[in-house]
């Protein structure tokens, strides 16, 4: 990460986060870099998203603090699962889907920190209700969990990852849009094309 994100991400902290927030990013950095890497590049896009919502800077700001933190849980997974190059088998999958839940427990453990618990617990819910941990639906899932979980799908397929093959940005578009209304917010899902500077009729088409 650059000197100049690095500054705009901490800007956009309370004063009361800031420390907090960079401590336990660092402790990600520190043990499996790819995914502190991610939830740097996935504050960014979920920022970009945001302002195209025209949301308000405070929400936007705590937007962007979830999205940072978001995989917090995956530092209680063992690397051997997340650095597999192969499909999980069944034990591996359910000790990966523990982490939202786990990264909510994290987060908990800083007064500071709770107005993210929620958001961080659903960020792998999904719309048509069978996402996890709770197999929430639709409105049930905090928004800021709906646009995050858009950003972290896009920069997951659009990186080189040890399970999955990496995708071309319209590529990711068009499975993002392959999923709307089903694992993705709809109008989240446009809005993010249009930010990404493309055409949903492009992309469907293509």
């Amino acid at each position: 990460m650059d000197k100049a994100t690095e500054l705009w991400l901490k800007s956009s902290l309370a004063d009361g986060d800031a420390s907090i927030v960079d401590g336990l990013v660092q402790m990600v950095r520190v043990r499996d870099p790819i995914t502190a890497s991610h939830l740097d590049a996935v504050g960014l896009l979920a920022r970009r998203l945001a302002v195209t919502l025209e949301l308000e800077e405070m929400t936007i700001n705590r937007i962007v603090t979830a999205a940072r933190l978001h995989d917090i849980g995956k530092t209680t997974i063992s690397l051997h699962v997340l650095e597999k190059p192969g499909s999980l088998d069944e034990a591996e999958w359910q000790q990966m889907r523990r982490h939202p839940d786990l990264g909510a427990t994290i987060v908990a453990g800083f007064p500071q920190l709770e107005k993210y618990r929620a958001i961080i617990r659903s960020h792998h819910e999904r719309v048509d209700g069978r996402g996890y941990p709770d197999g929430l639906l639709g409105s049930e899932i905090p928004y800021e969990s709906r646009i995050i979980a858009v950003a972290a799908a896009f920069h997951a397929m659009t990186v080189s990852r040890p399970y999955s093959r990496v995708r071309t940005p319209a590529q990711a578009l068009a499975e993002l849009m392959n999923c709307s209304g089903t694992q993705f917010e709809p109008e989240y899902v446009e809005a993010f094309v249009k930010t990404m500077g493309y055409r949903s009729r492009a992309l469907r088409s293509a």
